[in-house]
């Protein structure tokens, strides 16, 4: 591909509200990161119960005047390319983050904020990393911020065995 051609990808949107029907394949133009954001290649997404209540309707941040919509806020891959000011990554470093509520996750390529992505650990897979933004932040906020948990706290965890709250045991 020439530098003067757009950068496509598939993403896996929907145009109206409803069950898995609604969801279809499209490709896509993929905008350049802007002063601070990189670009990244996504190997794996996440998917949480909250594309379900978003791809439903059920969900008050995403209302029909987003859509079309793309779903996924959980990704892991390896950077293509930075914003100008984006320091944190280089191009080929493999990540893990989260996307903001625009949501894009779901897609062959997505941008994102330097801020909101970390580098991907040695010996884990783009497939685990792609599965702990949203669980394991929702845990640790549940915890420190809102639980104000700290060194000698004792801690009940109910329902240990679904996404969150098996990264907060």
């Amino acid at each position: 591909m020439s530098a003067d051609q757009p950068v496509t990808a598939r993403m896996v949107r929907f145009d109206r509200f409803g069950g898995d029907d609604v969801l279809h394949v499209s490709r896509l133009g993929v905008s350049a990161p802007d002063a601070l954001q990189v670009s990244v290649a996504v190997a794996a997404a996440g998917v949480n119960p909250v594309d379900v209540r978003i791809r439903s309707g059920r969900y008050p941040g995403v209302g029909e005047d987003r859509l079309p919509y793309t779903l996924g806020r959980d990704v892991a891959g390896v950077v293509v390319e930075c914003g100008a000011q984006a320091e944190k990554f280089s191009v080929g470093d493999a990540v893990f983050g989260m996307v903001d509520m625009h949501g894009g996750g779901y897609a062959e390529r997505v941008v994102v904020d330097q801020h909101a992505l970390t580098t991907t650990p040695a010996g884990v897979d783009a497939v685990r990393a792609g599965s702990i933004p949203t669980a394991g932040l929702t845990a640790w906020q549940g915890l420190f911020r809102y639980g104000r948990v700290s060194t000698g706290s004792t801690v009940l965890v109910q329902g240990g065995t679904g996404g969150v709250g098996h990264f907060a045991i």
